[in-house]
């Protein structure tokens, strides 16, 4: 009785530890191949040790919190970036990637398939029931891995997911954000759009809103941005949706308690960046809400020096005036309050 519960159990485990060797594979693959599309690696989690390259290439480690998972997240390669063929080239490394995924997986289950006929058979070892485990986990995550891809280009590109890829390609190929008419979620013509896809879109529209001086509609996509991550765990793909939370609770509605709360969930991440949108959020955090000036001319000035590596056009541009008018914020600030007084919101 004891081996017949023990077998499926070692069996899970196997199938468990495929994850993070699966993650490592699929790492690896993108490390080798982004460079000859045009990509690079920008964030490595590596079941909670996060490393993230900086615009200068270099990079920063931090924790979070610990899983079984090894995310890789690659971006446009600034250097190598060519707007009109950006897009066939990240379809052919997905392509490739995919295809040496799938080999290198397959070529894993094939050296461990004795051990996957011994876990049928009376009396096989624990060992064979973990291996065996392993091997279909493996084989399991490579053609998943196909799936999303096929589901992504096949379906979401043309749902709003699709939407905010083409509109940051535009935005990379030097169109001005305030040219790209963009609209609430509820006005576009997707039916039923997930909650993922609109938290990317939001990443681009609240740079739109901003631009084009709507702050008072930035409320709509604030609010379901904090209904959807303020009690999920960290996602390391929506960094910038946690940057804008804390930006605008910390400059247009001044919240300590959400703006710390979005600082937790990141804090690991956003003290090591040493990119200017970075330092621009934790300016403004610390002039809004902490009201700790010091601190807050410092990380202005770190992010003015570091701007001109900053992203391209107009995020760049936009980046620049953000910092500026802090820093004004913080001299006026300064000359009519010399005792510095108790927090109030930014005039």
């Amino acid at each position: 009785m004891f081996t017949e519960i023990f077998s499926p159990v070692t069996f899970f485990l196997g199938t468990l530890a495929a994850l993070p060797a699966d993650g490592l594979v699929k790492m690896v693959l993108f490390l080798v191949l982004a460079p000859l599309f045009g990509r690079k690696l920008s964030i490595v989690n590596l079941c909670g040790l996060t490393f993230i390259r900086q615009n200068d290439d270099s990079w920063t480690h931090t924790f979070v919190k610990p899983s079984l998972m090894v995310q890789t997240v690659c971006c446009a390669d600034k250097k190598k970036y060519n707007a009109p063929d950006y897009e066939r080239m990240e379809m052919k490394l997905l392509i490739v990637h995919n295809a040496l995924h799938l080999l290198v997986n397959a070529g894993i289950f094939w050296l461990l398939w004795d051990a996957v006929c011994r876990s049928w058979t009376i009396g096989a070892s624990v060992g064979d029931h973990i291996l065996a485990g392993f091997a279909l986990g493996m084989l399991i995550d490579a053609l998943c891995s196909i799936g999303v891809t096929i589901y992504v280009y096949g379906i979401s590109m043309k749902r709003l997911g699709g939407y905010t890829q083409s509109l940051i390609k535009r935005l990379r190929a030097g169109e001005r954000i305030a040219d790209m008419g963009m609209k609430p979620v509820s006005e576009l013509s997707f039916s039923h759009p997930g909650e993922v896809e609109k938290m990317m879109y939001y990443g681009i529209y609240m740079l739109y809103l901003y631009d084009t001086d709507q702050i008072d509609a930035m409320r709509q996509p604030v609010r379901e941005m904090t209904a959807y991550l303020r009690d999920r765990a960290f996602e390391p793909n929506l960094i910038l949706q946690y940057y804008w939370l804390i930006f605008y609770y910390s400059r247009y509605e001044l919240n300590p308690q959400l703006a710390d709360c979005f600082l937790d969930k990141v804090s690991s991440v956003i003290f090591a960046d040493k990119d200017a949108n970075a330092k621009r959020v934790l300016g403004y955090y610390y002039f809004g809400i902490v009201r700790d000036i010091e601190a807050a001319s410092r990380y202005v000035k770190e992010g003015l020096a570091v701007i001109d590596n900053f992203s391209t056009g107009d995020e760049r541009d936009i980046e620049k005036i953000l910092l500026l008018t802090l820093q004004d914020y913080i001299n006026k600030y300064i000359s009519a309050n010399p005792s510095i007084p108790q927090a109030s919101p930014i005039p």
